[in-house]
């Protein structure tokens, strides 16, 4: 992002590899902007361009909102929330990073990633 926003971005939605896992698509990159916006995500292209402020999960946690405050306070951080993959049947825990980025255009944005948490029997 910090050396050519447009075509990491494009890169990104496009879900090329170190973007988006071959083996694993679950596993991808993900950007925001500082209002919450999603700019990136190969893992749900239909987000990309929609406001996701105050938007929660299935139990309504406003995990993204967690993220981007995280984020601005720190530079950096982690959140944990529960997770439908378009491409998975069932509901996951996950947890995501997210970090600070100056991009090209000299505006921040997050960027992150996240991961399946292994089943706790629970």
């Amino acid at each position: 992002l910090h050396k050519n926003l447009t075509a990491t971005v494009a890169a990104v939605n496009a879900g090329v590899p170190p973007y988006q896992g071959t083996k694993n698509p679950d596993l991808y990159v993900f950007v925001f902007d500082m209002n919450t916006t999603v700019i990136a995500n190969p893992g749900n292209p239909d987000l990309v361009g929609k406001n996701m402020q105050g938007k929660g999960d299935l139990n309504g946690k406003k995990f993204r909102d967690e993220l981007i405050a995280k984020a601005k306070k720190e530079g950096s951080g982690w959140v944990s929330y529960i997770y439908s993959s378009p491409s998975m049947n069932g509901i996951y825990k996950k947890e995501a990073f997210g970090m600070i980025i100056t991009g090209s255009d000299g505006n921040q944005y997050v960027v992150g990633g996240g991961r399946l948490l292994p089943c706790t029997g629970e």
